[in-house]
């Protein structure tokens, strides 16, 4: 799996959540025009009581 395979997946498991999330570092960067040396992709997670039942859903079955 590449790193971009990882992202997707992961975003994919955070909107079937309803988790709220944002992209930041490198990755957003250069997504919106201002070049970064690295590739990296960061995901700024929103943890909330309302929000931990769908990232419990989405992410709860990783590693069993």
């Amino acid at each position: 799996m590449t790193s971009d395979q990882a992202l997707a997946h992961v975003i994919d498991r955070l909107e079937r959540g309803g988790v709220g999330y944002l992209l930041v570092g490198a990755l957003s960067s250069n997504l919106y025009g201002v070049p970064r040396a690295t590739d990296d992709a960061d995901v700024e997670v929103s943890i909330s009581c309302r929000s931990r039942r769908g990232w419990v859903t989405s992410f709860g079955s990783i590693g069993r």
